[in-house]
């Protein structure tokens, strides 16, 4: 006979999130805004500035590298919190030892996974003596 839990389904709302992890679509928004848009529009502001004589280009560029460059850092964060958390993680299994050897303890809520392609799971194993 095994000491082994039966499955039990990971419940959301027990893993703790870090300050930093957002949501996969405002990341995305904001990797955008900050990989493409923003410089875009600095790069926008210059050409036609100095076409159409507009003044205050130091300004106003300085202004959106600023705002690029908080917001890089902002997701650098983000990111090197999510990678440090288990919020990416749809379940576990644990590997436990016993009597009779080991044995793995699953904990995935199948129908928090019924609509992907793909899981990542956490592999737990016991330390090494």
């Amino acid at each position: 006979m095994s000491n082994v839990d039966p499955a039990v389904p990971v419940d959301p709302s027990q893993v703790a999130t870090p300050l930093l992890v957002m949501p996969t679509k405002l990341y995305d928004f904001l990797q955008a805004l900050v990989m493409v848009i923003l410089p875009a529009a600095s790069t926008m502001y210059v050409a036609l500035a100095t076409l159409w004589g507009w003044g205050n280009v130091d300004k106003v560029v300085g202004t959106l590298v600023a705002a690029t460059t908080f917001l890089g850092v902002l997701l650098r964060l983000a990111r090197k919190a999510y990678n440090k958390s288990d919020v990416k993680f749809d379940g576990s299994i644990d590997v436990v030892s016993g009597k009779d050897g080991d044995a793995l303890n699953v904990k995935i809520d199948p129908a928090a996974i019924a609509n992907k392609d793909s899981i990542q799971v956490k592999i737990n194993t016991p330390p090494t003596s």
